[in-house]
C-alpha cells in the first residue's frame, strides 16, 4: 500500500494587470492539500486521491475549489493487458452552483516492456452539467496514449 500527501501555499500577485492574456493565477494567497492512496494485490489495483485548493483572491470573495478520483483495475500477465475503470469529480468554484465537472473514463492497457513502454487507449464518457437533456453525457472522448519512461 501506498500512501501520500501535499500542501502548497503561494501569495501571487498580479504581474501582468495590464495584459490580462498572460495572467496565469489568480492574484492573492491560495493553499492547495490533497491526500491519495493506492493499494495493489495479486494483480489487482485500487487508487484514490482527494485535492482541495482555498483561494483567497485579493479582490472578489474566498473560494474553495477541489474533487477526487478513484480508479481500479486487474493486470493480465499472460496477455500483458489491463483493464480499467475510473471515475473522478472537480468542482471548480463553491460558490457557483452546478459547475461540476464529472466524468467515467474506461482504459485498456497494453505493457510491452513491463511498465518501460505502455500503449494506452481510453474512452472517457463526460457528465453533463445541469441540462434539459436527455442524454446525460456530453464531450465523449478517446484517447490513445503511448507512455515510455526512460
Amino acid at each position: 500500500m501506498l500512501l501520500g500527501g501535499n500542501i502548497a501555499y503561494s501569495e501571487d500577485a498580479d504581474y501582468f494587470a495590464d495584459k490580462p492574456e498572460y495572467l496565469r493565477t489568480i492574484p492573492g494567497t491560495k493553499l492547495l492539500y490533497g491526500v491519495d492512496a493506492t493499494l495493489k494485490y495479486q494483480g489487482f489495483f485500487f487508487t484514490a486521491e482527494i485535492h482541495r485548493a482555498d483561494f483567497n483572491p485579493q479582490s472578489g470573495v474566498d473560494f474553495v475549489a477541489g474533487g477526487y478520483l478513484a480508479q481500479a483495475g486487474y493486470y493480465i500477465p499472460r496477455l500483458k493487458l489491463e483493464p480499467c475503470l475510473r471515475y473522478d469529480k472537480f468542482d471548480p468554484s463553491d460558490q457557483i452552483e452546478n459547475d461540476s465537472e464529472e466524468s467515467i473514463t474506461y482504459g485498456l492497457n497494453f505493457f510491452s516492456s513491463g511498465h518501460q513502454v505502455k500503449l494506452m487507449l481510453n474512452y472517457s464518457q463526460r457528465l453533463k452539467k445541469k441540462s434539459s437533456a436527455q442524454n446525460g453525457w456530453k464531450e465523449n472522448e478517446i484517447q490513445l496514449l503511448w507512455q515510455f519512461l526512460f
